[in-house]
């Protein structure tokens, strides 16, 4: 189960940072499109917006604490279900305090989660009120693509065949 999540989140990741193009740079971010990214998947939405290694790092941070959680809670279950099943009174004791620690190792990944993704959308919105773009394109072959973060240049070239 854990690694069938890791797998997924990090196909999630790579594939969404190998589909955005030029193109997808080139058109006015204006339309949100960047917080509803972040809303679906934290760091989708900087990923989108040319931010790759920070999109990167809240995408595998959520999907790990996400992780967590549902391990941590299916744990506190089981533990729970032979809390009620047990009769003897240590073994009652130990199931209690083990679902009791599992219960709250979850809540802390939950609040954790739910902090990267709510960062991940207050950052891309802040992120993308600052991003300024301005696109030349040379002929229908060729396009140079100027995006500006706060003091930094990216360039991006692509030449279509």
């Amino acid at each position: 189960m854990l690694k069938k999540c890791i797998v997924l989140g990090l196909i999630i990741i790579f594939l969404s940072t190998s589909i955005i193009n030029a193109e997808e740079i080139v058109k006015q971010k204006k339309d949100y499109g960047a917080v509803w990214r972040s809303a679906i998947l934290p760091g989708w939405g900087h990923v989108y917006l040319g931010k790759k290694a920070k999109g990167r790092i809240l995408m595998i941070s959520d999907i790990v604490l996400v992780t967590g959680a549902i391990l941590t809670y299916q744990m506190s279950n089981s533990s729970y279900n032979k809390y009620k099943e047990t009769i003897d009174q240590s073994e009652i004791d130990k199931y209690y305090n083990e679902a009791n620690q599992y219960h709250l190792t979850n809540n802390y990944l939950t609040l954790g989660a739910l902090a990267v993704w709510t960062y991940s959308i207050i950052d891309v919105y802040r992120t993308m009120k600052k991003v300024k773009q301005t696109s030349y394109f040379n002929n229908k072959k060729e396009q140079i693509i100027f995006v500006t973060y706060f003091n930094q240049i990216n360039v991006i070239w692509e030449k279509q065949f």
